[in-house]
């Protein structure tokens, strides 16, 4: 399936809100981009949240999974944010530790305009 910016700004917008979520007040989000050598380009969203533990890393994309409270969320935005990334041949991944903030890692195939 060809890739559609407007999944594409989907995910991004579901990986900005979770940031947000983690730390409603006085969120910094830097959000960087390169291509590499390879003909793909990386997107990393870095926050200063409270980090992720691991066990909880192992499950983030897993439909329905949330930490949040009953009722406050779906459990979907990660997974979609997962769903669309593969779909466009890319890969995400998340670096954390807790206390330290977190880092979604996009690496996304370079060719034509999404």
């Amino acid at each position: 399936m060809p890739c559609k910016a407007p999944l594409l700004c989907q995910a991004f917008l579901n990986i900005v809100r979770n940031a947000y979520q983690a730390r409603p007040q006085g969120l910094k989000l830097v959000i960087l981009t390169e291509r590499d050598a390879g003909g793909s380009v990386r997107i990393v969203f870095e926050d200063n949240g409270p980090g992720i533990a691991q066990d909880v890393q192992r499950r983030i994309f897993d439909p329905f999974f949330t930490t949040r409270d009953v009722g406050a969320g779906k459990g979907m935005g990660l997974t979609v944010a997962y769903e669309v990334v593969n779909s466009c041949g890319g890969a995400i991944d998340v670096q954390s530790k807790q206390g330290q903030g977190a880092a979604f890692v996009i690496t996304l195939p370079m060719g034509g305009n999404p």
